[in-house]
Formats: structure tokens, C-alpha cells, sequence
């Protein structure tokens, strides 16, 4: 009699079957017997004893004034354990496909260590141990001391396009720099906040259908459905702590507040992202309506996903409209070399090849490594957040548009600060040569300490 096949979702989906069953079982004539059992009266005395976790049955003292009853309840019989496997399965089967924990831990991670590569302020250390792998929070030391060192020494150099390059991009370089990695740390940010909303949304299913078996049985008569209580989607609250979802969210968050000039507005982005835990009701009277609850909780989840996801758009909306309305204060040019007007052959301070060798040898190429670097790890794909069940949340694809187009700008504006660099380098190079301040020599071993600096992707002054 009994038949669950294809009500699949493991033993939670099997319970809810069972005590679907068995309401419905008891309102259709059915009442309890010996325990677990169901027993039904016929006419002339005849009754059946059924045992719902089998479907097994007994007919006792059958008469033939009781055969056609019979025969129709037990056909009523079949139809009801043949109803509720499909029904289950039918609302529960697509929630089984949500990405599971940790999916997107690859990319949040490559965000990390972009935002790493540039942090050139302070923020406190995740953790301080060998063991536990490097340290997470700490400045890129070597990349501020270049940029120190740097601007120091070209702010030393005599000559129009020295000094303009001085003034001009070197002096806001290292805040342009921490900008771009706090853009790179919301990227990070939203990433890990849809895959707290994924968490939080399988936890919600596991509620909900653990709630539905206390609500299966509850439904069937003198169950007392009305004491049902009501479940909680917790995927209402899923980035409530988005500033705090990746180690130095919170620091970068707020810097691009403040690098930004962003104010209480954009911060209000994040804080006000947490939306409002929602409630739905499953109990009630009859297993079909319960039914009817379960599907629509399933509904209202969907519908707090996408809500929370639209929360995760606006964020990295409010995100790209402050780098485009703030985008010079990032996106910095360096004034144009005109030749014979670099460097000047008189210098009022002891300029020699060493020095130049490290300003365009070393110094720049190792900045450019780590701004390289941090663009390397700029390949999130749409995959973050689209992949998801069909028709869940804000299908098809979630906040990737907005994802891509900070993705993209940042990229975009990395590669500008490389060339700009490298532009500065070539330049400064070719007019030390004309003025007979260039060593091979020398020059070729600072080029092999950048490159051993780039190669080991060393952070820390040693």
C-alpha cells in the first residue's frame, strides 16, 4: 500500500509524507487504535485496521453488506498514500539544489588578497600564529615604504615633469592606492554576503520542513492546529553583518566612507541592508492546507531572497556611484613628459645612478607588481551569483550587473595607474640617461631585486 517513491529529500521529507498521510488518513474516516494505529467501521460490523507507517491492512468480520464500503475506502486508501510523495517532493525538490556552504570561498578569497596587496594603512590582525597561515589585517608594509621612498625621492629631483609628477600623482598616490583596495574589499563584501544569504536560505528550508511535520500532524483531527507556532525565515537578516563578512571589511568599508567623502549615506547602504526577519504560519486545520502554507513559506522565501539580493545591488550601486562622482581623487593622471623638460641637468640635492636605478627600477616596477596582483585577482564570474535554482531570488543572475560594473571599473582603473606609472618610469629613465645619470649596472640590479620582490609576492619590509 505504501509508496514514497521519488519523495526524495532524505528522511525529514519522508517524515512530512508519513504525517501528511495520516491526517488525512483521520479525516476521511480513519481514527486512532492501539497505538500508531487507524481503524475504520463498516456496516454489519466489519472494520479494517491499517498501520500508516506500512500502509498494511486487516479486514475483520467482512460481510457482504460491507464489501462495496470497503472496497471504496481502500481505493480512497491508495489514493491517499499515492498523493502526498509527489506533492512533497514537488514543492521541496528545486530548494535541493541551492549552492551549497563555502561555493563562492575561492573568490571571496582572491578579494581578500587583492585588498591585501594594497592596504598600505592599519587594520587589526585576524590572527597572529604560523600555523593558522599568514597573517590577515596586516598593511602591505613594503608597498607604503615604496611609496614613501618614492615620493620622497622624485619630490627630490629637479625638473618640470619630476616635480609636477611629485605634486601631482605621487603626493595622492597612496590614497588612491587604499581607495582602490577598499573598493576591491566591498567586492569582497558583497561576494561573501550571497553566500550568507545561500546559508542562511538552506537553513530556512530545513525549518521549514521540519516545522511542516509538526504541522502535518497537528493538522489531523483534534491535533490541536492552532497551536502551531510560527517559523522564522532567519534569510531576512542574511547580511545584517555584511561590514564585518570578511576579516577587513569593516576597516575598508569605512574607508571608502572617508577616501570617498561618502558620508553617512553610503555607510547606510551597508547597515540598512539587513532587512527584517520574516515570519510565515503553517499550521492549520487540514493537511491540504497545510500544504497550501508550505508553498506559499516556500514562495515568501524566495521572495526574501530577492529581497536581500536586491539589497546587495543597491550596496554595490552606491558603491560605483561614489567612485564615478569621486573618480579623480582615484583615477589619477600624471602630467605629459615633454622632452628636455623630465629632469635638469643642475640638481640642487646629490642625485646619482643609484638613486634613479631605484626610483625606475625598483620602486615603481614593485607598485606595479602589487597593483598587477590586485588586478589578477579581479575574475569573479557571474557564477557568484547566479548560480542558484531556477526561479529563486533574483533570477536569473542576482546582483551580477552591479558586481561586473565595479569589477570592471576597478580594473579598469588599475591598469590606468600601471601604465601612468610605467609612462613616468620610462620617462624619468630616458632623461637620467641623457644626463648621464644611468648605470647598466646598477640599473640591472635593481630590476632583479623588483623582480625577486614581485616573484615572492613579499609584503613585509625585511
Amino acid at each position: 500500500m505504501r509508496d514514497t517513491t521519488g519523495s526524495g529529500g532524505g528522511d525529514v521529507l519522508t517524515a512530512i509524507v508519513e504525517a501528511a498521510v495520516e491526517a488525512d488518513l483521520q479525516h476521511n474516516g480513519w481514527n486512532t487504535y492501539a497505538g500508531d494505529g487507524l481503524m475504520r467501521i463498516f456496516s454489519g460490523g466489519a472494520h479494517a485496521i491499517l498501520t500508516p507507517s506500512t500502509g498494511a491492512y486487516e479486514i475483520r468480520n467482512a460481510t457482504s453488506v460491507a464489501d462495496a464500503e470497503i472496497e471504496a475506502a481502500i481505493k480512497q486508501v491508495e489514493q491517499i498514500y499515492a498523493k502526498w510523495p509527489g506533492k512533497i517532493e514537488a514543492a521541496f525538490s528545486k530548494w535541493a539544489a541551492l549552492p551549497q556552504p563555502g561555493f563562492n570561498a575561492g573568490e571571496v578569497a582572491w578579494l581578500e588578497h587583492g585588498e591585501g596587496e594594497l592596504r598600505t594603512g592599519t587594520a587589526p590582525p585576524t590572527n597572529t600564529t604560523v600555523e593558522s597561515g599568514p597573517v590577515i589585517g596586516l598593511a602591505n608594509q613594503r608597498l607604503a615604504a615604496d611609496l614613501l621612498n618614492l615620493n620622497n625621492r622624485v619630490g627630490q629631483l629637479s625638473g618640470m615633469y619630476a616635480e609636477a609628477f611629485q605634486e601631482r600623482y605621487l603626493a595622492p598616490l597612496p590614497s588612491a592606492i587604499q581607495g582602490l583596495g577598499a573598493v576591491i574589499a566591498c567586492l569582497g563584501l558583497s561576494c561573501q554576503g550571497q553566500g550568507a544569504i545561500w546559508e542562511a536560505a538552506a537553513k530556512d528550508v530545513e525549518t521549514i520542513q521540519r516545522d511542516a511535520v509538526t504541522a502535518m500532524k497537528a493538522s489531523a483531527p483534534g491535533g490541536g492546529s492552532g497551536s502551531v507556532g510560527l517559523t522564522i525565515l532567519a534569510v531576512g537578516g542574511a547580511i545584517a553583518g555584511l561590514v564585518a563578512a570578511i576579516p577587513t571589511g569593516g576597516a575598508s568599508v569605512a574607508a571608502v566612507a572617508g577616501l570617498l567623502s561618502a558620508g553617512a549615506g553610503f555607510l547606510g547602504a551597508v547597515a540598512g541592508a539587513s532587512g527584517g526577519k520574516k515570519e510565515v504560519a503553517l499550521g492549520a486545520g487540514t493537511p491540504d492546507a497545510v500544504m497550501t502554507r508550505i508553498e506559499a513559506a516556500l514562495r515568501d522565501l524566495s521572495e526574501a531572497i530577492l529581497e536581500q539580493e536586491q539589497h546587495l545591488g543597491d550596496f554595490l550601486t552606491a558603491v560605483l556611484d561614489e567612485i564615478e562622482a569621486n573618480r579623480s581623487s582615484l583615477d589619477l593622471s600624471a602630467p605629459e613628459a615633454r622632452q628636455n623638460a623630465v629632469l635638469d641637468r643642475q640638481q640642487n640635492v646629490i642625485v646619482d645612478a643609484g638613486i634613479i636605478a631605484r626610483v625606475t627600477q625598483l620602486w615603481i616596477p614593485t607598485i606595479c607588481g602589487d597593483l598587477r596582483s590586485a588586478r589578477s585577482d579581479l575574475v569573479v564570474t557571474s557564477r557568484v551569483f547566479s548560480e542558484r535554482p531556477s526561479g529563486v531570488g533574483m533570477a536569473p543572475d542576482g546582483s551580477w550587473p552591479q558586481f561586473e560594473a565595479v569589477q570592471d571599473t576597478t580594473i579598469d582603473m588599475l591598469t590606468r595607474m600601471v601604465h601612468e606609472l610605467g609612462v613616468a618610469a620610462d620617462a624619468l629613465n630616458d632623461a637620467a640617461r641623457t644626463i648621464g645619470l644611468q648605470d647598466q649596472e646598477i640599473s640591472a640590479d635593481a630590476r632583479r631585486e623588483a623582480d625577486r620582490i614581485n616573484d615572492s609576492d613579499t609584503n613585509f619590509v625585511t
